[in-house]
């Protein structure tokens, strides 16, 4: 009879202490949802756009499988003293359009005698670092105003036809030095890196060498991230037009090299 009465009483144990880990697993459950309501009665969270944009991004990220392609291999050969802003537009301007693609620059300088233009999204631009792939710039401020431009094309519109602006996205620009050649004291310089009607992009690991009129200009923009960026000697840093939640960090200023 004890052992039965052992046994009866280690069950009761085990019982009690079951219903009392099930009674605080639900009032802590209470908890966590009162709270929960209250952060949403609030609006600082909101669950249904939050799962939405969590969905969204999975599904952005799973497609986000970009081709690799070496500049070197298509006609853009450094330290040769010749132009290869054209040879640069023509691989840019044949890519297949709704390809993700990162174009890698190689490393030395890389002459630029016209402007690029970068008209499409979810393109990478990269060089192998700011010291190492160094884009120098020959551009002619009486024809061209920036040395690199990412905006859409103009495409007309009927006049009975509301205009609608395109945009760019997923665009990003990083690892290399962007450097203007002098080409006479009284020639005004050009702007550097322009990005206009782009959302969702970035310019990281840039450095903006003494002589361009403005290093970098954001003209209709959304979520675009400036980050480790170096600029060289002038006074004009980052012009914002209408450029709506820019993140910018690891921003740099340093005197122009004597």
């Amino acid at each position: 009879n004890r052992g039965n009465q052992s046994l009866s009483v280690e069950g009761s144990r085990k019982k009690r202490a079951a219903k009392l880990a099930t009674a605080r697993f639900l009032l802590a459950s209470q908890a966590m949802s009162f709270v929960l309501f209250l952060l949403w009665l609030s609006g600082v969270l909101n669950p249904i756009d939050d799962a939405t944009e969590f969905w969204v991004s999975q599904q952005r990220a799973a497609q986000q499988a970009y081709t690799r392609i070496e500049a070197i291999d298509h006609g853009i050969t450094p330290n040769d003293g010749k132009d290869d802003a054209v040879a640069l537009q023509a691989l840019i301007d044949r890519l297949p359009v709704k390809q993700p693609t990162q174009i890698t620059l190689p490393i030395g300088e890389i002459d630029l005698f016209h402007p690029v233009t970068v008209s499409r999204s979810n393109l990478r631009l990269q060089g192998r670092g700011a010291g190492r792939t160094v884009l120098q710039v020959h551009v002619d401020h009486t024809i061209d105003e920036s040395v690199l431009q990412v905006r859409p094309k103009q495409v007309a519109q009927p006049v009975s036809t509301q205009a609608t602006t395109a945009r760019l996205e997923s665009v990003q620009l990083s690892g290399f030095t962007l450097s203007p050649v002098a080409q006479g004291a009284i020639q005004p310089p050009v702007d550097g890196i322009v990005l206009e009607n782009v959302v969702r992009s970035s310019v990281k690991n840039i450095n903006f060498q003494k002589g361009s009129r403005y290093p970098l200009v954001l003209k209709q923009t959304q979520d675009v991230r400036v980050e480790y960026v170096t600029i060289e000697g002038t006074p004009n840093q980052i012009v914002l037009k209408n450029a709506v939640n820019t993140h910018t960090g690891g921003l740099s200023v340093l005197p122009a090299e004597s």
